[in-house]
């Protein structure tokens, strides 16, 4: 049984009490010897992690570098809270675009108004399965069409666009800033050009196209597959075209040029008549 005075420091702070008293076993409680050591344990622990909180102090005193890293990083921390509140915000502020709002397109060109009219036609059952052997079939239909027909199918286009683009101008004028500037957002996050409303300028006549520019926008609508390729390629090969063409073949361009001209003149007279008045 562990005894009281066999503890060492216990004998060294009184050591003429072990010399005095007669050499018996003394009676010890085993509960109190339990008790005595767990305080001495208690003391110790406490002892040590109170060197290390004193250790950990010392380091955060002495090192200038560890209490910028933390600030740095409650910083980073703050800011970053920040940021996800004010996109929060942002995104809660956005109009809302209605499901019905489509915005209209430009218009049919030459060889799409054809190939609409033969899927109608031809085939009035389209399947997606049946799609890339319809569209090679409309293909070789468009090349093998004469020369008249092809004009006669660019005028019917040419009509349908200029009718689409008014509509789609006017609708586009019609909807609210709110819708227009959510509905610009997101095709600029798309890659696509803006929307912008084309306010009406009596007082701003654009001037008509002349023969040879007739001519290339209808060379491209009669070659759809040129659009895949660069501008400078397919201007060469409008220009060939152009060049090798005699001065009664390019008769009925310049008719409809002079004849557009002839209308912007008198517009323009129009309009400086309605001034001085």
């Amino acid at each position: 049984m562990l005894s009281l005075l066999s503890v060492p420091f216990a004998s060294r702070r009184v050591p003429f009490l072990a010399a005095a008293l007669p050499q018996r076993p003394v009676f010890q409680s085993p509960s109190l010897t339990r008790s005595f050591l767990s305080s001495v344990f208690r003391a110790e622990s406490s002892l040590a992690a109170s060197e290390d909180r004193t250790s950990v102090a010392d380091e955060f005193l002495s090192n200038p570098k560890s209490r910028s890293r933390k600030s740095d990083d409650t910083d980073a921390s703050k800011s970053t809270q920040k940021g996800k509140r004010a996109k929060a915000a942002a995104k809660a502020e956005r109009t809302v675009i209605p499901r019905g709002v489509k915005i209209p397109s430009f218009g049919p060109s030459a060889f799409t108004h054809f190939l609409a009219n033969y899927y109608d036609t031809d085939h009035p059952k389209l399947t997606s399965e049946t799609m890339i052997l319809r569209s090679k079939e409309a293909a070789a239909a468009w090349a093998a069409l004469p020369a008249y027909e092809k004009q006669k199918i660019s005028a019917e286009a040419r009509e349908l666009r200029a009718k689409a683009r008014e509509e789609r101008a006017a609708f586009i004028a019609s909807l609210d800033p709110g819708i227009l500037k959510e509905i610009n957002r997101r095709r600029v996050t798309k890659g696509k050009t803006r929307l912008i409303v084309h306010r009406e300028n009596g007082n701003a006549l654009k001037q008509p196209l002349n023969s040879y520019f007739m001519f290339a926008q209808e060379y491209r609508e009669r070659h759809p597959e040129v659009q895949h390729e660069p501008a400078g390629e397919v201007s060469k090969k409008v220009a060939e075209e152009w060049r090798s063409m005699s001065d009664a073949e390019k008769e009925p361009w310049a008719a409809r040029a002079k004849e557009a001209l002839a209308e912007w003149h008198a517009a323009k007279e129009r309009l400086r008549q309605d001034a001085v008045v």
